[in-house]
């Protein structure tokens, strides 16, 4: 199989992933892939939905390599696992009224709720349906 053939189906592998983790077993949930870049012929995986780190590819090439990195280490464990799914899901899909997220409007949507999580951890409630 030649670089030609190659490239198409990791990217067909890619946009075949689920565009909502809800359906998908756990254990094949932390391999889905969330970024990856192309090297030299050869594709990377930058991050995986089961990584703390998410790198993003596609940030302007005059940004700090960190703005380009969600970090969900800072959310509250208890609500990580639903945040790490709702920004997947942003990521993939989108709003209904656009397109998919830029990288910044991705940290911004990230950095937007997390004043709330962390509010409703200080409050003792665990669960979104709780509030």
């Amino acid at each position: 199989m030649n670089l030609a053939q190659v490239v198409p189906l990791f990217l067909a592998r890619i946009e075949a992933q689920p565009h909502d983790t809800r359906s998908v077993p756990l254990a094949d949930r932390d391999a889905l892939i969330v970024s990856c870049v192309e090297v030299d012929g050869q594709w990377v995986v930058l991050s995986r939905y089961g990584e703390d780190k998410w790198r993003l590819t596609g940030a302007t090439t005059n940004a700090h390599p960190s703005a380009s990195i969600l970090d969900f280490a800072a959310v509250p464990r208890v609500y990580r696992s639903t945040l790490k799914a709702v920004v997947y899901r942003y990521l993939r899909r989108g709003r209904d009224s656009g397109g998919r997220p830029g990288v910044s409007a991705a940290r911004n949507f990230l950095c937007g709720l997390m004043p709330f999580v962390r509010h409703l951890a200080r409050l003792q409630i665990h669960s979104l349906r709780a509030v």
